[in-house]
């Protein structure tokens, strides 16, 4: 289940314009021409919205979560070693506001290593990418 994957939160201070990219190892390394291919891949960026009593959930509990809270994805699943998405974020609390950033394969079950960067531009605020809880 895509809840289970590994999920990130993204911690912005002031609206920012961000590019994620998520690359997995690449496969050709020390392997025969049939392990060429690279699982189809994706990700999600949500709004890590309030929880119950005011308290904030600390990463995606279901896919109803993921659908309502989505901000931006991928879109398209592909086979390609690096998936990459540019999103503007918005502040939606008072402080630092949090996303949810959800790698993931398109068939359930398939695993792979991979890297998950944020970059930002020259004069944009910083961002804090870390896993979450």
């Amino acid at each position: 289940s895509v809840t289970t994957n590994p999920q990130f939160v993204l911690s912005i201070s002031r609206p920012a314009d961000i590019v994620l990219t998520l690359t997995q190892t690449d496969r050709r390394m020390g392997a025969g021409q049939d392990d060429w291919n690279h699982a189809p891949i994706g990700m999600y960026v949500c709004y890590l919205g309030k929880g119950g009593f005011g308290t904030r959930p600390s990463r995606m509990a279901s896919r109803h979560d993921i659908q309502r809270n989505k901000v931006a994805s991928t879109g398209t699943f592909h086979g390609a070693r690096e998936a990459t998405i540019k999103v503007s974020l918005a502040m939606r609390d008072h402080g630092t506001t949090s996303y949810i950033v959800l790698p993931c394969t398109f068939d359930p079950g398939v695993e792979a290593s991979f890297t998950l960067r944020a970059f930002v531009a020259e004069g944009q605020p910083a961002v804090e990418l870390l896993p979450a809880q």
